[in-house]
């Protein structure tokens, strides 16, 4: 009996072991830790804390090293992970969904296509309503992973009913599940073509949209945040999406950037408004009207508390939105770099030809080449 006991706990001490730990992942693959492990798998019947740890322990080797996730595939390990996403175990079914977010680290995997298919996205939009909170994060981690697929498939998530899934979970009262759950709307957004993007606007709506990024918690709003910015990215049809219902979302993303209350916040948010910039004339007014509101008691707009911050992203997001703001050839341009000046924005770019971000520093000089095409570069 304790011959059995002790069995059944060595793979999740071995879990343990390795687990973020590179040095001992790449020692453990070349003594066939990936073969020994789907060994036991291939016996048959496996008790679920077994089970458990087995899988526990290829998501481990899988985590860092892409040998490790190349043999996994080779080996056609995917199929027993698979099956265990259906298993009467909780414990289980959130090994497998570990095992799977895993394994699907690899860009060259997820471009090959394997894990955007019917048989892996099925199972998992199916434990998006597990009743075990666990397995739903689980599951919501294993789908931000696979939903960024460089192949034309992402449409088959929607198809799949993932979408309706997410929205839902977007309402939890459970933070971790709404933050898990932005993520996977995030990823499924990034890079994709019109018609998904409509999908997930279409169940989203604007008005849960602006609701998420004004969310209690902060990890929310910037995973909120990070999902408009991926919404608006790409071709000019895509800024349409947060001037819906009179703007409701470029509203909310204003007011998030007024009182934000972390940098990672603000870079995000000056994201979304530096892709809403980059559309036109209307476009760019939205994007200036947001600028330029002040609240009671606020002497500096947030561009300028921005532009000084001690993040250099925060400070490159911030000039981005101005350089997009004042391309020489857009109409309104000149009226843009007025209004910048007055509200003390210009003065600040101007202070910044020095900063110790070369980033910062390449992308100030842009913006003040384009400021002396209306007489307003010098120093």
């Amino acid at each position: 009996m304790i011959l059995v006991k002790l069995e059944m706990k060595l793979p999740l001490s071995f879990s343990s072991l390795i687990s973020g730990k590179e040095d001992l992942q790449k020692l453990a693959f070349e003594a066939d830790a990936v073969d020994k492990l789907y060994n036991h798998l291939q016996k048959g019947p496996l008790p679920p804390k077994r089970l458990e740890g087995i899988l526990l322990g290829l998501a481990d080797l899988c985590s860092k090293v892409e040998s490790c996730r190349s043999r996994f595939l080779s080996l056609q390990v995917l199929n027993v992970v698979v099956d265990a996403l259906t298993h009467n175990s909780a414990n289980v079914r959130s090994a497998a969904c570990f095992c799977l977010r895993c394994v699907s680290r690899s860009i060259k995997n997820l471009s090959a296509g394997h894990f955007m298919n019917e048989k892996i996205v099925v199972p998992l939009v199916r434990l998006l309503s597990d009743l075990s909170a666990s397995v739903q994060v689980a599951a919501l981690g294993a789908i931000s992973n696979i939903v960024v697929d460089f192949t034309p498939r992402k449409p088959m998530f929607i198809q799949c009913g993932g979408v309706k899934e997410l929205v839902l979970l977007s309402k939890s009262m459970d933070s971790t599940i709404r933050l898990n759950t932005l993520r996977a709307l995030r990823n499924l957004v990034f890079l994709a073509d019109q018609m998904c993007k409509q999908g997930v606007f279409m169940e989203l709506t604007a008005s849960s949209f602006a609701s998420l990024i004004c969310d209690p918690e902060s990890s929310v709003q910037e995973q909120a945040l990070a999902l408009v910015r991926n919404l608006v990215d790409g071709c000019i049809d895509s800024l349409e999406y947060v001037m819906a219902d009179d703007a409701i979302i470029l509203d909310a993303v204003g007011r998030q950037l007024q009182n934000a209350s972390k940098d990672e916040i603000g870079i995000q948010g000056m994201y979304v408004f530096s892709n809403v910039a980059s559309g036109n004339e209307f476009h760019k007014e939205a994007v200036m009207k947001q600028l330029l509101l002040q609240t009671d008691n606020q002497t500096h707009s947030f561009m300028i508390k921005f532009l000084q911050s001690s993040n250099s992203q925060l400070r490159t997001a911030a000039i981005w939105v101005l350089v997009n703001l004042t391309f020489p050839s857009s109409p309104g341009a000149l009226s843009r770099v007025v209004k910048l000046r007055n509200s003390g924005v210009v003065p600040q770019i101007k202070r910044m030809v020095n900063d110790p971000c070369m980033d910062v520093k390449l992308r100030v000089r842009t913006a003040l080449g384009q400021f002396m095409t209306f007489g307003d570069g010098s120093m």
